[in-house]
């Protein structure tokens, strides 16, 4: 028996909705959760001059957690004054991600507070936002500044000597810097190939001696002979090498002290002084003599048949023929 059955408005079947509306509806869920969620304050590849708002969302990474911590934040250096002075330069732009951050660059950013209250006005920061996994960025901001900012010594005395000759004062550098005018003095001393020869400026270069060793043995120079600058230079580099730390009273050690035996230098120069300086008394004069030609057997100029041959002379009162000239010219050799 059949039955009609009528089914009203508030009755209808319900339809399984098809592949089709589903995607569709997945679609709708997750486009409302992107607006929901805050869009990133930079798009990769964008570069410019930082503007008011985005320089609230620029950070500085402080979770140690985050693989672009950078221990140098807890005590960064302080670059107010070269900011002041320079400005941001466009060549070398702050790095961020697009999240706002810092790649590359945070030290300046911690300065540029600083720096704007010193010239009392905002200064532009250029920048450029990449797209970087974030442990290359930390293993590239690791090489950066153990390897490059590390710069040798005689890169550094140029460096100090180029901007002297372009008309900075000590001061200025010391503000660009922090390298402090005794400083300057110093890396000027390695740039004096009398001072520090070129053997040695090369050791520097190639990490060989320390700045303070090189430094002490320029200080030195006076007494030395080249050839005993150079020899000091060597032997430190060799000690440096079995991990000796090159103090002052090693360098000391190592050219020679004023209480330890005479440099070729200081025997070149007293053999000098006795030429213009006769020693007094009676026998002052052949006192002086003998002295003079001991001294020549010792610098290795004088054989010893001619030492001989010469005292006998001085012993019977004769004159013994000196050539002083080359002494003079040997003292820079």
């Amino acid at each position: 028996m059949e039955t009609n059955e009528v089914v009203t408005p508030g009755q209808q079947e319900v339809q399984e909705p098809t592949k089709r509306e589903v995607k569709a509806e997945v679609n709708k869920a997750k486009a409302r959760v992107r607006k929901a969620k805050p869009a990133e304050p930079f798009k990769t590849g964008e570069s410019g001059v930082l503007s008011k708002e985005q320089r609230r969302h620029v950070k500085v990474v402080v979770d140690e957690a985050d693989p672009l911590f950078n221990p140098k934040v807890r005590d960064p250096e302080d670059m107010s004054s070269t900011l002041a002075q320079l400005g941001w330069l466009s060549t070398n732009p702050l790095a961020v991600l697009s999240d706002g951050r810092i790649v590359s660059g945070r030290t300046k950013w911690l300065s540029l507070e600083k720096a704007e209250k010193r010239v009392d006005h905002e200064i532009a920061v250029p920048y450029i936002v990449v797209d970087m996994d974030e442990e290359v960025g930390a293993d590239a901001t690791d090489a950066l500044d153990i390897r490059v900012q590390k710069l040798n010594p005689m890169i550094i005395a140029e460096k100090v000597f180029r901007s002297l000759s372009r008309g900075k004062t000590e001061k200025e550098i010391f503000d660009l810097t922090g390298i402090n005018p005794e400083q300057q003095h110093g890396y000027l001393l390695l740039l004096d190939e009398d001072k520090c020869p070129t053997e040695v400026q090369k050791m520097l270069r190639g990490g060989l001696i320390s700045f303070a060793a090189a430094l002490e043995l320029a200080r030195q120079a006076d007494k030395l002979s080249k050839s005993e600058v150079r020899a000091a230079a060597e032997q430190l580099a060799r000690a440096a090498a079995g991990g000796v730390r090159a103090t002052t009273g090693a360098v000391k050690r190592a050219a020679g002290d004023s209480d330890g035996p005479a440099t070729l230098k200081q025997k070149k120069q007293f053999l000098l002084d006795l030429q213009s300086d006769i020693l007094n008394g009676k026998h002052g004069e052949a006192a002086t003599w003998a002295a003079i030609v001991a001294l020549e057997l010792g610098l290795g100029t004088r054989t010893i048949e001619s030492t001989r041959a010469a005292l006998k002379k001085i012993a019977k009162g004769e004159t013994v023929r000196v050539d002083f000239k080359q002494y003079q010219d040997g003292s820079k050799k």
